[in-house]
């Protein structure tokens, strides 16, 4: 079958170059980029490829000061030549490695200084190496090792440079004096400088050699004047730095290839079938490349990634690790052809959302061919129905549990998966709570309370299937309860709950406070009492009202028809003799309505007349004190006339008594006091005999 990734892989071959760069902090860098091959066919092989390009810093980007500082004692005349032409080189090779030989170092410096019996300038810092050339062609061999003296005057030239100080001290022999050595190289070193040393022949102190050096590493051996100019480069060379060092490339191939072959232009290459690994010590201004090639194991068309991992890493100049990662890089596969797998998803439990129940979607992205994908035929089945043919498919399924089916066809091969949709009930029915009764005022009911439950599921539900009642705060409960009629007084919390077929069990329980009050409130009066009482008395109104279940609401009392309240202190003289009523009256919350109406009379006697006589002088309302005489002595005469039957008597003194309180109105008694003397003295008239 050709399909569309074969025919890709024919019209063109697919390179992949996946590039990493790390530049080093003062101009070095390594770039390096990964090639595989686009394509193959099921089986086939590709080749890859990763190539490094590694470019050195040069002295003019990392500017440095040296002191070449040789040894020029008598020892060495031999090996002057050998000495001369490495000092050359040493000066050429700085040349050469600022990017210009033009017979000048650029921004950097190089000086001479001799030693032997004592040491010598030649010539300071310069960058002219012409100059510098001739100064080391006129160096001659005499005198004895002063190691120390050579490199004291080093140090003095280095002494105000601004840039790296470098010190190269060569010697083939035994120093004058070990200590002064020692003591001249700490000085130099404290001072910044950074000293390499060579040891000539087979007469030297290596100890000691590597001992002055800055670094063990620093200190070279010579075995002949014919190594000189190899240390002399390569120390040359260190004064720039590598590109990058330790340079490691490690492959791992993803599933579907394997490594059958590797070749490495330079450094070492091992391989065992599924990982490859590349090292180098380091890389100047080169290029290296490691070549391999890649079997395909698979069985699927369409492009799969070649590697795993891929990642070059090395060491930059300045000791920090760099490296370059690369993306899997796709192979475009054809040829082969297996049998699609059908994937309908995990089984699904959703819950309904509506009366029609729940939108569910069916998803078939997981179906897997050795094709892409959207290459395969979709169909969903529910039963003999198709559903649709998409990958992925929103359908709704009402309440219940339904099996689906998915079909894919690549065109030659067919699979089919199933998937079980279960649409759940997730809501429980809700309870009404309904009373019916005589409403009074406040909530409360007048009369006995019918209490229905009404239960109802959601829509397209699985319906409610039993209701329980409670009438105790639920301690029992009844199932399925009819009504329910409550005609205890007070407050019945009624509490009920529902569940459906579905198991949904309505939590908390509804509940409703059902309040009955069939009861008006009553009235006790406890002042006034069913008495007779004197018009000189007090009395301090009193009466008790209750409601045992809503509550009084209001309470309204009057004395003859005029308002008065609870705890009313009455003054009886103003009252004035005869019959009079009290009327209570009460309404509890419910709307109940209690009325009471207590009688009492309020009678006039020679003794209370008195008593109220005394009691206007105390206030002031008589202001003399011999008409409070004069009537008493009325008074008490008209009371011993009665109790000795002698009424008419009794009649003319109290008739003196009117006269005289009419006679000292507004003069001596006020208007209040003369109101009540006269009417107490004619009540008593009336009343004699």
């Amino acid at each position: 079958m050709l399909n569309r990734w074969r025919r890709t892989a024919l019209l063109c071959g697919l390179l992949v170059g996946l590039m990493g760069r790390g530049a080093l902090a003062d101009g070095g860098s390594v770039n390096s980029s990964l090639a595989v091959g686009g394509g193959a066919g099921c089986g086939g092989a590709v080749d890859a490829a990763l190539t490094i390009v590694g470019q050195s810093p040069s002295v003019a980007e990392r500017p440095v000061d040296v002191m070449l500082t040789l040894d020029t004692s008598s020892s060495m005349t031999a090996a002057m030549p050998a000495l001369r032409a490495a000092a050359r080189h040493f000066v050429d090779e700085l040349d050469g490695r600022d990017g210009l030989t033009d017979g000048a170092i650029t921004r950097s410096r190089v000086g001479l200084v001799n030693y032997a019996t004592g040491a010598y300038l030649q010539t300071g810092l310069s960058s002219e190496t012409e100059m510098i050339r001739l100064r080391i062609e006129s160096l001659r061999a005499s005198g004895l090792t002063n190691i120390g003296a050579g490199i004291t005057l080093s140090q003095w030239q280095l002494a105000h440079s601004e840039l790296r100080k470098v010190m190269l001290v060569m010697t083939d022999g035994m120093p004058q004096n070990a200590e002064a050595a020692r003591t001249a190289a700490q000085s130099a070193k404290g001072d910044g400088v950074v000293i390499y040393t060579i040891g000539l022949g087979g007469d030297v102190n290596d100890g000691l050699l590597r001992e002055i050096a800055s670094r063990p590493e620093y200190y070279h051996r010579a075995s002949g004047g014919s190594d000189l100019e190899a240390i002399f480069g390569s120390i040359s060379r260190d004064l720039a730095g590598p590109a990058g060092t330790s340079l490691t490339y490690h492959a791992r191939m993803a599933e579907g290839f394997e490594i059958v072959s590797a070749t490495a232009s330079a450094g070492s290459v091992s391989f065992d079938g599924t990982q490859l690994v590349w090292e180098q010590d380091e890389i100047l201004t080169a290029s290296a490349t490691v070549s391999y090639r890649l079997q395909h194991v698979g069985q699927r068309n369409g492009p799969h990634p070649s590697h795993a991992t891929a990642r070059f890493t090395w060491i930059g100049e300045d000791g920090l690790p760099m490296g370059a990662a690369y993306d899997a890089a796709p192979v475009v596969i054809t040829g082969c052809n297996l049998p699609p797998v059908a994937n309908a998803g995990p089984d699904q439990i959703i819950p309904m959302t509506g009366p029609d129940g729940a939108r569910v979607l069916l998803d078939g992205s997981q179906s897997t061919d050795d094709e892409m994908v959207d290459l395969l035929r979709f169909t969903w089945l529910k039963g003999e129905a198709v559903l649709g043919t998409e990958i992925q498919l929103a359908h709704s399924f009402p309440l219940g549990a339904h099996v689906v089916a998915l079909e894919v066809d690549d065109g030659e091969f067919r699979h089919r998966d199933e998937v079980l949709i279960t649409v759940t009930d997730p809501f429980p029915p809700v309870t009404v709570l309904e009373p019916s009764g005589t409403v009074g005022g406040g909530g409360w009911y007048t009369s006995p309370v019918t209490v229905t439950t009404v239960a109802r599921d959601n829509p397209g539900g699985a319906g409610v299937d039993w209701t329980d009642v409670s009438l105790d705060g639920g301690n029992t409960w009844d199932r399925n309860g009819g009504p329910v009629t409550i005609s205890q007084e007070g407050l019945t919390v009624v509490r009920a709950f529902s569940a459906d077929g579905a198991g949904n069990m309505e939590t908390p329980p509804v509940e409703a406070g059902v309040r009955v009050d069939m009861t008006p409130p009553t009235i006790a009066v406890n002042s006034p009492e069913a008495t007779d009482y004197a018009d000189d008395q007090f009395i301090t109104l009193d009466w008790v009202t209750a409601d045992a279940h809503s509550g009084v609401a209001s309470l309204t009392a009057a004395l003859n028809g005029e308002a008065v309240w609870l705890g009313q202190r009455i003054d009886l003289s103003v009252l004035g003799p005869g019959i009079h009523t009290l009327t209570v009256s009460a309404t509890d919350v419910a709307g109940h309505r209690t009325d009471v109406a207590f009688t009492f009379a309020v009678v006039v006697t020679y003794e209370s007349a008195i008593n109220l006589k005394h009691r206007f002088y105390e206030m002031g309302w008589i202001d003399s004190s011999g008409i409070v005489v004069s009537l008493d002595m009325k008074l008490e005469a008209a009371m011993r006339a009665r109790d000795r039957g002698q009424f008419d008597v009794e009649a003319n003194i109290l008739e003196a008594v009117v006269a005289e309180v009419q006679a000292q109105r507004e003069k001596h008694v006020n208007t209040q006091a003369a109101d009540i003397l006269e009417r107490d003295a004619l009540y008593l008239l009336g009343r004699r005999g």
